[in-house]
């Protein structure tokens, strides 16, 4: 039957995907193979099948002991990026690349190659995330002043193996650049104010820090992700405002005390410190900037400091708990008592629950269970106002991998009761996840 290029198009607008340089097999190849109209159609979709790409090199440890098809495969993922880059045609593009921690001899040449091919289409970089080491950045520094389109970076170094970094003004003149994702702030060049994302892995000096802060006014999510190691904040430091900020993850809650940020709406903390000072810092950040949090996470908390800090955040609708040992004592100032309907819950407006499992044990899950019964719907006053909402999503992040841990009878029964309750239930592998574990702030939507 023949059909018109509009209504092809159409069609193939639901196949939209990246192309996975190293699993070629997950690409809609076989729209093109229908018929000569299909294919035509199907190579200039520059919008939807020829504008990301994703290179992650980990598939090659199944190679481990097999050089000659090592090499082939590479040869092969050279090929394909080229009709990639040919595709294309002039159009933006972005790309990830992700290479292994530990390459095998020979497979750098390969991997230079590849990022020679890239850099030299740099001009039309759009979102980028490349994970690097020392002998590429000669290579990525040669996109230096040839990146017109970038609107986000992530660079990390995949290991600490030389003394040569990367050219720290190597985004400086990138005009378009909003989301900047760097493993160490060091000297970095750019244009801070036109920041909107900005995720920092360390830090030395604390005044850098503050420096770069004090320019980037136009932040909507920003993440430190290091401690301070010996940086004191001086009493006299100035109150940094951020009007736009929606997003903030911090390691260190000091940090929290120099932050004004009336209009955050989601706030993930390391609460591996002295339990009145997170008390005290996230308090007096919360009441200083009279924000309404959404979401709030909250690695390595006490059960108290928990309670303390529910008082502030009633308005939350997701919730990240990693509290250790204080699990039942969480879950218990979170479930709704029907025969105390004077003692409303903490957060009694949550609707998402995310568990890091270090070990749950069955008299935790159980009361998760209860937490979970008392939340199966909605339950308001006889003048319409909320008692407690209901909960739609729980999730469970374990640590270690246990083939057992779903046969375990209390999580049966807690999958039974969640799908009973229509509440959405997923158990994830924190290997699996983007680090950190409570952090959400994303540049790159693969």
């Amino acid at each position: 039957m023949f059909l018109i290029p509009e209504v092809i198009r159409e069609i193939f607008h639901y196949f939209s995907t990246p192309l996975h340089l190293h699993e070629l097999n997950s690409f809609p190849w076989y729209l093109g193979h229908v018929c000569a109209s299909w294919r035509a159609v199907f190579m200039t979709m520059p919008l939807h099948f020829w504008n990301k790409l994703d290179i992650t090199l980990d598939f090659m440890d199944n190679l481990y002991d097999n050089p000659l098809r090592r090499k082939n495969r590479y040869e092969l993922m050279l090929h394909v990026l080229r009709f990639f880059l040919d595709r294309t045609n002039r159009h933006p593009f972005s790309f990830q690349l992700e290479r292994r921690f530990q390459c095998l001899e020979g497979e750098e040449d390969y991997i230079g190659s590849v990022l020679e091919m890239l850099v030299a289409e740099s001009t039309r970089w759009e979102d980028v995330f490349i994970r690097y080491q020392q002998s590429h950045v000669p290579i990525l520094y040669r996109a230096r002043n040839r990146l017109p389109l970038l609107r986000s970076v992530q660079l990390l170094r995949s290991r600490f193996d030389g003394e040569q970094s990367l050219g720290y003004d190597l985004l400086e003149g990138a005009s378009c650049l909003r989301s900047v994702s760097i493993a160490d702030l060091c000297e970095w060049q750019m244009d801070w104010t036109q920041l909107r994302v900005l995720k920092i892995g360390q830090f030395h000096q604390g005044e850098r820090l503050l420096s770069v802060l004090s320019q980037a006014k136009q932040l909507e999510k920003l993440a430190i992700y290091q401690s301070f190691s010996g940086f004191d904040l001086e009493p006299s430091t100035t109150l940094l405002s951020f009007e736009s900020l929606r997003v903030l993850t911090v390691t260190e809650v000091g940090l929290l005390s120099i932050f004004y940020a009336p209009c955050l709406e989601e706030l993930y903390i390391n609460g591996w410190d002295d339990e009145d000072t997170v008390d005290n810092a996230i308090t007096s950040f919360l009441l200083g900037s009279s924000c309404h949090l959404k979401r709030f996470g909250m690695a390595g908390c006490s059960a108290a400091s928990l309670s303390i800090i529910l008082r502030h955040t009633p308005d939350l609708i997701h919730l990240n708990l990693d509290n250790g040992t204080s699990m039942v004592r969480s879950f218990d100032d979170l479930i709704f008592h029907r025969q105390r309907p004077d003692k409303l819950p903490a957060a009694r407006y949550l609707q998402s629950l995310t568990l890091l499992d270090s070990g749950l044990s069955d008299l935790e899950l159980m009361e998760l269970c209860t937490l979970l019964g008392s939340r199966a719907r909605r339950i308001t006053d006889d003048a319409g106002d909320v008692l407690v909402d209901k909960l739609r999503r729980l999730s469970i992040v374990m640590l270690d991998r246990s083939a057992q841990y779903c046969e375990r009878g209390v999580v049966e029964r807690l999958r039974r009761q969640c799908q009973g309750q229509e509440v959405q239930f997923t158990i994830d592998e924190a290997a699996n996840m983007p680090w950190p574990r409570h952090d959400n702030t994303r540049i790159l939507d693969w």
